[in-house]
């Protein structure tokens, strides 16, 4: 099971990278994220669809967290697609961009008799906005630094039984490189 998730994100990692390999706007960014179940941080790899005054852009993102949920401490790896729809200000080597998202992330977690890599596995769809401060280095390289706001619901998966684990609300820090 295992190697078939680890296949198909490799695949879905490759393909968009084939498919936006022209492009001078692909980013890089770490990011802190925090909200009211588990806190973390990861890695982000994002994609322009349109990038003009009107920002459209995709992110995978590969992210690792500690938390609670119902008196049960746990860890989780998981890995996310955000969708960023938003518009941008450009005040010469500086732009402001201020825009909304939606997020979904599917997670393998292990706690106190659970492990890692059996069912019951995560989702969590979630929601909110965010604003970025860019900046360009170089006439190639740009680099900004980002807030968002938002929240969603943890949603446990498995063949006997799937429900809401929590909603929560929650915040990312982060610093991306564009080239």
């Amino acid at each position: 099971m295992k190697k078939k998730i680890i296949a198909v994100a490799m695949i879905i990692v490759c393909a968009r990278f084939s498919l936006f390999a022209e492009s001078t706007k692909i980013s890089i960014a770490g990011v802190w994220h925090a909200d009211t179940v588990k806190v973390g941080g990861g890695f982000e790899i994002g994609f322009p669809i349109v990038e003009k005054n009107l920002i459209v852009r995709d992110y995978i993102t590969i992210n690792g967290y500690g938390g609670t949920v119902n008196a049960l401490s746990f860890g989780e790896c998981s890995i996310a697609n955000k969708f960023q729809l938003g518009g941008r200000v450009n005040l010469g080597t500086y732009d402001i961009v201020s825009y909304g998202l939606v997020n979904l992330e599917f997670g393998l977690y292990g706690a106190s008799g659970k492990k890692f890599f059996a069912a019951p596995f995560i989702l969590d769809i979630g929601g909110g906005g965010g604003f970025e401060l860019r900046y360009q280095i170089t006439e190639k390289i740009m680099r900004s630094f980002f807030v968002e706001f938002g929240g969603g619901g943890m949603f446990k998966l498995s063949k006997t039984s799937s429900g809401v684990l929590q909603g929560y609300a929650s915040l990312a820090i982060g610093y991306r490189t564009y080239f």
